[in-house]
């Protein structure tokens, strides 16, 4: 049997099968496919479960779901177990890594799926939704043999819009969202995904120490991401992360961290790639390239970090 095609495609097949070559096939994904199957797979389970328990789930009705899964799982029933926790407690999913998270939300989908004919049998047309995808040409009826030529264009039509739908797609994606802190000693770009695309330091910032810098840093990345934020939540695009100071994510203590190569700073992003801090690990911040070597260095923590989080599912 051939592995599954990775992306929605292979979430339609697990849904269906519960085949285990579906469920990691996102791993071969390039980073920026496999944010966007991430945000897929979190609108499909957000479905699940409201398919499952209603809008108002019972304790009990959580806990006997959680049983079932552990029972059929037990080696990730830790991570299920905290995922769906969640929905008694209203709180975050504390330490548990991106991986386990994403493991846990397949296996809820699947015994969702199991338990209602009616979800399974809609698994495609629910996956496509949750991807914000269109039908793909390919996918249309072929009418090579049909000689209506009102049926011929139709279908161009419908191709034209599908193009157009993903030039456009493919144009929002590319959005940036440039923020500054009060003083505006830091200037910080990030893409519609939340990825670090550009960080500035001003003339003047060499006056301020360090904690002063790092602190600029990280609200200039809440002025950035609250823009993100909100155009991500219009285009229903990269959206699947809370809201920044809204306190969804209050307690969860996962984080990610990496070095600059010169050893100079270390950055730390959350689950969702957010920026929490920067840490200068010597005094002598400026060296001979001044601020712009100082910004070169903590580009380079910051990005190293967003990538290892990628990474880490």
């Amino acid at each position: 049997m051939p592995r599954p095609v990775p992306g929605p495609g292979a979430l339609v097949s697990y849904i269906r099968t519960g085949d285990r070559d579906a469920r990691i096939a996102y791993r071969e994904l390039p980073d920026k496919e496999r944010l966007a199957y991430r945000d897929t797979v979190s609108r499909v389970y957000d479905t699940a479960l409201s398919h499952h328990f209603g809008d108002h789930p019972s304790d009990d009705q959580v806990h006997d779901l959680i049983e079932r899964v552990a029972a059929r799982h037990p080696q990730y029933a830790g991570g299920v177990r905290r995922v769906l926790r969640a929905l008694e407690e209203g709180g975050p999913k504390g330490g548990i890594n991106p991986r386990q998270i994403l493991t846990a939300q397949h296996l809820v989908i699947r015994e969702i799926a199991k338990l209602h004919q009616d979800f399974r049998e809609r698994a495609q047309r629910i996956v496509q939704e949750a991807s914000r995808m269109p039908v793909p040409v390919g996918a249309l009826p072929d009418l090579s043999g049909s000689t209506d030529s009102e049926v011929f264009r139709l279908r161009s039509e419908i191709q034209a819009h599908q193009l157009k739908y993903l030039e456009m797609r493919e144009a929002l994606l590319d959005a940036e969202f440039t923020g500054a802190d009060a003083a505006s000693m830091v200037s910080v770009t990030l893409g519609l995904d939340g990825s670090l695309r550009a960080l500035e330091l001003m003339r003047g910032v060499e006056r301020i120490g360090g904690r002063s810098i790092a602190a600029s840093t990280v609200k200039a990345w809440v002025d950035a991401e609250k823009q993100r934020w909100r155009r991500a939540k219009d285009l229903e695009m990269h959206d699947s992360i809370p809201e920044i100071g809204s306190g969804a994510g209050s307690g969860d203590t996962f984080r990610c961290e990496a070095y600059s190569t010169s050893r100079l700073c270390r950055a730390t992003v959350d689950r969702h790639g957010r920026l929490r801090g920067i840490t200068f690990m010597r005094n002598g911040l400026f060296g001979e390239d001044g601020r712009h070597g100082l910004a070169a260095d903590m580009r380079e923590a910051i990005t190293g970090a967003q990538h290892d989080l990628n990474a880490a599912w």
